[in-house]
């Protein structure tokens, strides 16, 4: 049986929800598919849960890391490995809904799509928050959705997980993820949509279930983290400035750097404990200070931005709109912002800690 999509799962000590995510992925109505999974030399019990899965399925190939490689490097181990006509990507601690494979290859094979996205529910795991759906809201057919996915809207992010792939279009075009660093996917996804000029849509469900954790590795904060994300934007501008799109995409670029480096930046600098905190930070102030990056044109154009959004973007105006007042407090009210941000965090985790013992 010739597969159709390979389902591709690196996977690090998750023990805890493996056994939800490998069932999500066995019984997909769509029965031609292969599943990759990539056990990065776990230290729990993951790599038994694995095993014993392969004896229920065959379509599951393990591959076996002995030394921990990071998530970059399994994927792209992955990669190199599937068969299928197209590939979907499955963190170990998330899941599919049942009929995501199906849907999203008739999706593409129905209109040559090499890429189709679609839309994921956020389950919030440490928090009493409702869980959210984030549908896309890109219309198929729209001029330039690169610059959508540049400024992180419409639904188009960097998470290579809401799309399906192309296998050729990632092999052919040796398109792969950033090593040893976390956001590696930041590069992967741009670099993958940039080859393409049309991109399918499903908009009216989503498919793929996110699960945000207290403990994992997006949810901490730590230098390493600060300094992957500007390592992964840096890459991001040199690839389009050796694609010669830079200037055409400037001011997006601009957007997407100031809100998802620098004020993201400063947020989980202000989450650190004190040690951490405060060389680096007044360290990283210096630095942006310097840069210009912050200049009053720059908070200035980021300020009119949400402005010329469509009303259909509720959500995208509201976080531009946090974003910049968040960083014009930095930039006028450093030190009177810094106390007042770290008070208010002190009595958020207070009041979550007092809810969930109640």
């Amino acid at each position: 049986m010739q597969s159709k999509i390979s389902i591709l799962i690196p996977v690090y000590n998750t023990e805890k929800y493996l056994h939800q995510c490998l069932t999500s992925a066995i019984e997909q109505t769509l029965e031609e598919i292969e599943i990759i999974v990539v056990n990065d030399a776990s230290t729990d019990g993951s790599l038994a849960i694995i095993q014993e899965f392969q004896k229920k399925d065959s379509r599951i190939h393990l591959i076996n890391f002995t030394e921990n490689q990071g998530n970059g490097i399994g994927r792209n181990t992955a990669i190199q490995n599937a068969t299928a006509e197209y590939i979907l990507f499955l963190d170990s601690d998330d899941w599919l809904e049942h009929n995501t494979a199906e849907l999203t290859y008739n999706k593409a094979r129905a209109n040559h799509y090499q890429a189709v996205v679609f839309g994921y529910t956020q389950h919030f795991e440490f928090l009493r928050k409702k869980n959210k759906d984030k549908l896309p809201n890109y219309q198929e057919g729209d001029a330039d959705f690169y610059k959508y996915l540049l400024m992180n809207r419409k639904g188009l992010y960097s998470m290579p997980w809401i799309y399906l792939f192309s296998r050729k279009l990632l092999v052919e075009n040796e398109i792969k993820f950033s090593k040893g660093i976390n956001f590696e996917d930041v590069i992967f996804v741009a670099e993958a949509l940039y080859r393409i000029d049309r991109i399918g849509v499903i908009n009216h469900l989503p498919l793929y279930n996110y699960r945000i954790r207290q403990h994992s590795i997006m949810q901490s904060t730590s230098k390493k983290k600060i300094d992957d994300l500007y390592t992964a934007h840096i890459y991001l501008k040199e690839f389009l400035k050796e694609k010669g799109i830079f200037k055409q995409y400037q001011e997006a670029y601009l957007v997407r750097f100031l809100n998802d480096c620098v004020a993201k930046s400063f947020i989980d600098y202000f989450k650190m404990s004190k040690n951490q905190r405060d060389n680096e930070l007044h360290s990283f102030m210096r630095n942006i200070r310097k840069s210009g990056i912050m200049s009053l044109k720059n908070l200035t154009f980021l300020g009119k931005i949400h402005k010329k959004l469509d009303i259909s973007e509720k959500e995208t105006i509201k976080y531009y709109k946090i974003y910049y007042r968040f960083l014009c407090a930095i930039k006028y009210y450093y030190l009177i912002h810094k106390f007042t941000f770290k008070t208010n965090y002190a009595f958020h985790k207070l009041f979550y800690y007092k809810s969930k013992h109640i």
